[in-house]
């Protein structure tokens, strides 16, 4: 039996997507990994950290990791991120930097074209899903499970473990104190 690829999924399905930019470009996340999108935060830097790792970010007590796509992208930055989109990729929670939020979208899944060799030289194909046309524009769609490595997947649940553990230790440290 053969595995079927992401693509594959799609075909005859409805597809919702929300829409939002990095630059001057359209990319999209299908909606089922999309969590909730706020509006920029102040957001902690962590020392040490990879470079497409903004910070984190506290999410009603929850401790979220925010990476910057630019960065992993390679893109310029020349634009500053109004909105953080929290995704779910397996079972990591990471928040991540856009311009804007433009919109959500629905498409039946057979508009959704194989990536063009010129997108997969500025991002690799392992991170898309494809592309839409819409309106003469150009919206990539992004694999939000493949952006990052399992190792880097890895080190966004550690730097989110090693902030839990740190507040855990000075809770126990401010408790010990006061007997």
């Amino acid at each position: 039996m053969s595995e079927l690829t992401d693509k594959d999924t799609y075909r005859g399905n409805e597809v919702q997507f929300v829409l939002f930019e990095l630059e001057d470009e359209i990319y999209a996340v299908e909606i089922h990994k999309v969590i909730e999108i706020l509006k920029m935060v102040n957001i902690t830097p962590i020392p040490g950290a990879p470079d497409f790792i903004e910070g984190i970010i506290n999410l009603r007590g929850k401790i979220v990791v925010v990476t910057d796509l630019k960065r992993r992208f390679n893109l310029k930055g020349e634009r500053s991120g109004t909105h953080i989109i929290i995704v779910e990729s397996g079972r990591n929670v990471f928040g991540v930097i856009v311009d804007d939020v433009l919109e959500v979208l629905r498409v039946v899944s057979d508009e959704i074209k194989e990536a063009l060799s010129i997108i997969t030289e500025k991002i690799h194909t392992n991170y898309l899903n494809g592309v839409l046309i819409l309106n003469d524009k150009l919206i990539i769609l992004l694999n939000i499970d493949k952006i990052f490595s399992e190792e880097e997947m890895k080190e966004l649940g550690g730097v989110e473990g090693k902030e839990k553990e740190k507040q855990e230790t000075d809770t126990k440290e401010k408790i010990l104190r006061k007997k």
